[in-house]
């Protein structure tokens, strides 16, 4: 199946214990360019959710943010920063000096004084308790993702394969009015050819010869064979991963095994437009150039299109 490299999945848990949300989206990239953000607790586990996301996404700027909040009771103690408290006994002196009036300044005071006070809470757990629930939200997460990936390719694919049989067409019609413009161009040549050396004594041979010339500038054979042979390569690609997934499940299983297409779609585009340019230059017969303007035309978007699959 065709899969855009374009996607979005988000799931949100609470419970008494923790609460965890999870978004990841991705956008188009010549290659895989993630961007992961973890709550500090579970920072730790950032290399491992990396390697897992690039089992799943072969290609894109993936942006990945999950958020993770402990609720269960933590055991800490209040600090008191006493060496800030001789300052503040100097600046209420210094206060008192110049106002000549006493300050009454307690505790309660300095509570309400930044970092005075600082609650610390025990380290001891360098792992968060709920890794594998984090992991297991994270595969469904990627779920989400990677079905939201092959919907839009699914999309992607019927537009592909629209212009895909309009540049079939074009060709075919272009091989036809070809052969009978070989004939018709010959005959023209020849008769003007003809009229021209009638008075010259010039041989059969060499008149054959440049009539041989001139057709031979004229002949599209050649880009003709090398175009269906890249519609050929162009059908097996969109052809490529064809099965779709059912559930979200199967989305991720059959990611790890899919086979990327996307550039070389791209270069099949670009080599199928290098032929059509060459036929509507070599042709004087209105109606090919008319169908290979429609293969160029059609290419360009093709192309387009191509460049958002994976």
């Amino acid at each position: 199946m065709i899969c855009s490299m374009t996607g979005f999945g988000a799931q949100k848990s609470v419970n008494n214990e923790f609460e965890l949300v999870m978004e990841i989206k991705s956008y188009n990239a010549k290659g895989c360019e993630p961007h992961i953000k973890l709550s500090h607790e579970i920072a730790y586990m950032e290399q491992k959710i990396r390697r897992m996301l690039s089992t799943y996404v072969k290609r894109g700027k993936v942006y990945l943010y999950i958020k993770y909040i402990n609720l269960r009771e933590k055991k800490g103690k209040v600090i008191i920063n006493n060496s800030i408290i001789p300052e503040i006994q100097k600046s209420i002196s210094i206060l008192e000096s110049k106002l000549k009036h006493k300050i009454d300044f307690s505790y309660r005071d300095a509570l309400s004084i930044p970092d005075f006070l600082n609650v610390v809470y025990d380290s001891n757990d360098k792992t968060c308790k709920d890794a594998k629930e984090v992991l297991d939200s994270f595969t469904e997460v990627m779920g989400d993702f990677l079905f939201s990936q092959e919907k839009e390719g699914r999309e992607l694919r019927k537009d592909l394969e629209k212009r895909y049989k309009l540049m079939v067409k074009a060709c075919e019609k272009i091989e036809k009015l070809g052969n009978k413009s070989v004939k018709s161009r010959r005959d023209k040549i020849k008769k003007m050819m003809s009229k021209i050396l009638d008075d010259e004594k010039i041989s059969q041979d060499r008149v054959e010869n440049e009539l041989a010339i001139q057709l031979n500038k004229l002949d599209i054979t050649e880009e003709l064979v090398r175009l269906k042979c890249h519609f050929k390569q162009l059908r097996a690609l969109l052809d490529t991963n064809k099965s779709k997934s059912t559930t979200r499940k199967d989305a991720v299983s059959r990611s790890k095994s899919y086979k990327t297409v996307g550039l070389q779609i791209d270069f099949i585009c670009q080599e199928i437009l290098r032929e059509a340019n060459t036929i509507n230059s070599k042709s004087d017969d209105i109606q090919i150039i008319k169908s290979s303007l429609v293969i160029k035309t059609e290419i360009t978007k093709l192309r387009e299109q191509g460049r958002n699959i994976k």
